[in-house]
């Protein structure tokens, strides 16, 4: 079998993005070790989202306007800045967000 150079420069594209998806996923998974997965007990009864944190994580994706990590959840969708492990919820939906991704800067698509 004869490997053609266009062939070589497509494999090689896509093995890079596979290290860089793989990078990823380590990288999201590192951080929900030290993100906090639920609300504190002195949390605000009269605000039912804030009994609900991350959990069952249906997507992840880096937004390009500022380097933040999006994650779309059984409980909603949140962020997680560049610069910090504190995750923030998106918006005040509970939604169970199935499919999710980035589409640009600030801009987001979800089931």
């Amino acid at each position: 079998m004869t490997t053609t150079p266009q062939f070589a420069q497509h494999w090689l594209r896509w093995s890079q993005i596979g290290a860089l998806m793989i990078g990823v996923v380590v990288l999201a998974t590192g951080v929900f070790v030290g993100v906090r997965l639920a609300a504190d007990d002195d949390s605000d009864a009269a605000d039912p989202s804030a009994a609900y944190g991350m959990s069952h994580v249906h997507g992840l994706g880096l937004n390009p306007a500022d380097g933040s990590l999006i994650v779309a959840t059984h409980n909603g969708t949140f962020r997680i800045p560049a610069d910090s492990e504190d995750a923030e919820r998106l918006g005040d939906s509970l939604q169970d967000t199935m499919g999710f991704t980035v589409v640009g800067p600030d801009h987001f698509l979800g089931s």
